[in-house]
């Protein structure tokens, strides 16, 4: 197979890259971001018995950050992000002893309690409603509070992981500068499943339009080799690819964005390639609806599309050695850039008219 064409092939599997046009000059960044997830595979069609997760971005610990912990009273909230929101999500129902959280996504804030540290759970729809930029939304109501056991330990730019337990269950550790705070929750439909547990680091790629208006991706990160050249083979018209690896690529969007020819709500939303008789589209699911579903990153057969439009390819350059999605100036404009080997694939992205 020609290399430009194996390329193409197993870019169905890549993260997205784009171009944005926009009326104002957006603002483009590249955040570090990570996940953390544990899965639990089952014997069943669908090999995902309950899959948790938890994304934040790898902020560093600083003088404003060691005040915002020293000088916290009850009731005050503290960051665990500056240009993404930290998240929860999860396939399956949770119990963090008396508190339920729901399967879904929530995004997350740290709170001081009278009695040490909580995880405040917020609704992403109010914060994006709200226009809240990533901080500590204070006009926004939590819908949840869990209890957060807090250690001394050796000093951490923000990281999250999940580890599996015994009986169901798992625990959130969270650790910020010399802080470990963990709260280990049930997990409904683990029990007796086979779980692992994986890190995540994650490409990320934030585009920042007028007063609050923002969007972001990430996405898995993984290499370019001739040996996927070697084993890639061409895509049939109809067929579905994911694009990363690990986690889906998520894009979230506190305003209504123009992909293309066509619209997109604000929302969170997962992204792979469909490949039609004309070339390549940029496919957009509801995280929501993925996560109710069970279908992880590797369901991007089974997931239900929620827009579709097409992709405009190109030869990369330079060479793309890993997954890259992103926002990316060109011209008057703003594209979402998707390279991966010797090609790119691209789609102009702008605030949607209303």
């Amino acid at each position: 197979m020609h290399r430009r064409t194996a390329a193409a092939a197993f870019l169905l599997a890549l993260p997205l890259s784009a171009q944005t046009t926009s009326v104002t000059a957006p603002t483009i960044t590249a955040p570090t971001f990570h996940r953390t997830r544990t899965v639990w595979f089952v014997n069943d069609t669908n090999p995902i018995g309950a899959e948790v997760g938890f994304g934040a971005e790898e902020l560093a610990w600083t003088k404003d950050a060691e005040k915002a912990f020293t000088s916290a009273s009850p009731g005050t909230r503290i960051a665990l992000g500056a240009s993404m929101w930290a998240a929860l999500e999860t396939f399956s129902d949770l119990e963090f002893g008396k508190t339920k959280v729901k399967a879904g996504n929530h995004y997350a804030v740290l709170a001081k309690t009278k009695d040490g540290f909580a995880l405040e759970l917020l609704d992403p729809d109010a914060v994006r409603k709200a226009q809240e930029v990533p901080g500590v939304a204070k006009g926004v109501k939590s819908t949840a509070s869990i209890a957060l056991t807090a250690e001394k330990a050796d000093e951490s730019p923000l990281r999250a992981e999940w580890k599996p337990g015994e009986d169901g269950t798992a625990q959130l550790t969270i650790r910020f500068g010399p802080h470990s705070l963990r709260a280990q929750a049930s997990v409904a439909g683990s029990k007796g499943a086979n779980p692992i547990a994986l890190p995540d680091p994650r490409g990320a790629s934030r585009v920042a339009f007028a007063k609050n208006a923002f969007a972001v991706v990430d996405h898995g990160v993984p290499a370019w080799s001739e040996e996927h050249a070697r084993e890639a083979k061409e895509p049939k018209n109809g067929a579905r690819w994911r694009l990363g690896k690990d986690w889906a690529t998520t894009l979230d969007t506190n305003l209504p964005l123009a992909i293309g020819d066509k619209t997109l709500a604000a929302g969170s939303w997962h992204l792979v390639l469909g490949r039609t008789a004309k070339g390549w589209n940029l496919v957009a699911s509801q995280a929501a609806a993925d996560h109710k579903a069970k279908l992880d990153g590797f369901a991007a057969q089974y997931v239900t599309p929620v827009m579709e439009t097409a992709l405009t390819e190109s030869a990369a350059n330079p060479l793309a050695d890993k997954l890259r999605i992103e926002f990316v100036a060109e011209g008057k404009g703003t594209v979402l850039a998707i390279s991966f080997g010797d090609q790119r694939l691209s789609v102009p992205v702008a605030p949607a008219k209303t």
